[in-house]
């Protein structure tokens, strides 16, 4: 879907408004992507975390929520300066664990698959965007250890006590690297 069709779908369910930057510039397309089932326990982190991460962002990054089909995750981040992608994970770390990948600069690691709506996960959207030459500039991915992804709504205490915590990372991160690309002019 070329042409800002699903950029614009999305813009318009929840992300953040574009603006200018510092300078009066458009400032640089950053998206923070939360991936996740609400209705399957854990696996509702990266959805929770991006909402929590919402009120720290700059006015300009957009925050969006994904079921986590690749097509779609790379879709999202198409024309981006920058990426961040948040999702529950089962690397058999403790729950509540946050773990951080430079998926530019490495491979993500093939966590199990969480049982969820999302199996093929963000390792197969970033070998995906790689094989296409379409990952961003920038591409971190977080992780959320989860522990319970079975049916019902709600985190598990040690999933939602890691929710501010990698919320707070992530819009710092993604606040430093917008202040550095509008400095620089962009890209």
């Amino acid at each position: 879907m070329r042409g800002g069709g699903l950029r614009a779908a999305i813009r318009g369910h929840g992300g953040n408004s574009p603006a200018s930057g510092a300078r009066g510039e458009p400032s640089p397309r950053i998206v923070v992507i939360g991936i996740g089932n609400a209705f399957r326990g854990d696996d509702g982190a990266g959805l929770a975390v991006v909402r929590a991460a919402r009120s720290l962002l700059p006015a300009t990054v957009e925050v969006i929520e994904l079921d986590g089909e690749p097509a779609r995750l790379v879709e999202s981040w198409d024309g981006a300066a920058a990426a961040f992608v948040v999702d529950a994970v089962r690397s058999g770390s403790s729950a509540g664990s946050v773990h951080r990948y430079d998926a530019t600069e490495e491979r993500l690691p093939r966590w199990e698959p969480s049982g969820g709506s999302h199996s093929l996960g963000a390792a197969a959207a970033v070998d995906l965007a790689r094989s296409l030459d379409r990952l961003p500039a920038h591409l971190i991915v977080y992780g959320v250890e989860g522990a319970d992804f079975d049916n019902g709504v709600g985190l598990t205490p040690a999933v939602a006590s890691a929710v501010p915590q990698a919320a707070t990372r992530i819009a710092e991160e993604a606040g430093a690297v917008l202040h550095r690309l509008e400095t620089r002019g962009g890209r």
